[in-house]
């Protein structure tokens, strides 16, 4: 949510929640136009800016499984807000132009 100000933006959102073994990926409501290099909105409701995350899982997929994710992701939130800028900082985690986590 753009207007939370986080310092921490969906990239670093997707690599905390993977060091608890969980692939979520973040999709940008937008797309690049490949020749006039505009970015245009994928949809009428939803800002270009703003981000989706999608969770593919199995079948087999357990309730222990899915509060494993809950608590995951509310893992990533806590480190992230301790961490603040000092994780996008950080060479480990440095975020470059163009970098796709997913």
């Amino acid at each position: 949510n753009p207007a939370l100000d986080a310092p921490y933006d969906d990239i670093d959102l997707q690599h905390a929640i993977a060091q608890e073994h969980w692939y979520v990926c973040g999709y940008k409501m937008s797309m690049r136009h490949p020749v006039t290099e505009e970015t245009h909105k994928l949809f009428f409701d939803a800002e270009p800016d703003t981000t989706m995350f999608r969770v593919v899982v199995k079948a087999n997929l357990t309730m222990p499984m899915a509060n494993n994710l809950v608590e995951s992701v509310a893992k990533a939130f806590e480190f992230l807000e301790a961490h603040g800028k000092g994780y996008s900082s950080h060479p480990h985690h440095a975020y470059k132009d163009g970098h796709k986590a997913c």
